[in-house]
């Protein structure tokens, strides 16, 4: 079922957020969202905070991250259940690589 994926994906967004999130981050960690067509916006947002503060090899590797997942950009959920269930997987590993 494609809402479930978007569930897995907002959980991501949510631990790549952190317990100190603002508010303002429920609006990209939401599976609803996700399920519109927001999943790749939902990924920008989770990343970019470590972007930001990343190495020019950390910054190459979350550049490559996103490249594989810009179908997600305004891609309904139900289209593209698989590609979110691994995007969330593969969020949450970058997230670890990055927070070392």
């Amino acid at each position: 079922m494609s809402h479930d994926a978007s569930l897995e994906l907002e959980m991501a967004v949510r631990r790549a957020f952190g317990r100190d999130a603002g508010r303002g981050t429920l609006l990209v960690a939401n599976a609803d969202y996700i399920d519109m067509g927001f999943g790749f916006a939902a990924l920008t947002g989770a990343i970019a905070p470590f972007y930001v503060y990343a190495s020019p090899e950390e910054q190459a590797d979350i550049s490559e991250f996103l490249q594989r997942y810009t179908e997600l950009n305004g891609g309904r959920s139900k289209d593209h259940a698989d590609l979110i269930r691994q995007a969330a997987k593969d969020l949450d590993k970058l997230i670890q690589k990055l927070k070392k």
